[in-house]
């Protein structure tokens, strides 16, 4: 079977050993500094720019994760989990941070796999906790965000 689908149903580790549940209990420091779960906790059809060999999905994989429960569920887990991140820590609002890429990736994910209302749902948190400091960010990030 396919290897992302059953990490995201928790019943495979990554390629780096870890299951999702170990990635949801990183510190805060841990999320910011590791650059190799991102891909795997929220999988597109896109290559990752920063990490080669992270996965890449294919119809098919897309087409068994939405109908997965519990795949599909942990991706939504997974958006709460990095939301709570993001909630927590007010570096990333700034002119460039890698964590705009990855909001992009939550939002294609959700949208991809899950649905728009819950990717639009992320993506309007963001914004919503961003406040004032929305005008920080280059407009080329917050098109990225509205077009993903």
């Amino acid at each position: 079977m396919l290897t992302i689908l059953k990490f995201l149903e928790q019943k495979e580790p990554d390629i780096y050993g870890r299951m999702l549940s170990d990635i949801w209990e990183f510190s805060d420091a841990k999320i910011e500094s590791e650059h190799n779960f991102i891909q795997w906790v929220f999988p597109t059809t896109t290559p990752s720019a920063s990490v080669p060999g992270s996965p890449v999905l294919d119809i098919e994989e897309v087409r068994l994760i939405r109908k997965s429960e519990a795949a599909l569920e942990n991706l939504y887990t997974s958006a709460d989990w990095y939301f709570v991140f993001l909630e927590r820590n007010n570096f990333w609002m700034k002119a460039h941070d890698h964590n705009h890429f990855r909001i992009t990736r939550v939002i294609q994910s959700l949208r991809l796999l899950g649905d728009a209302d819950e990717a639009d749902f992320f993506r309007e948190q963001v914004l919503r906790l961003l406040g004032d400091a929305s005008n920080k960010l280059p407009p080329r990030t917050m098109k990225f965000w509205k077009e993903a």
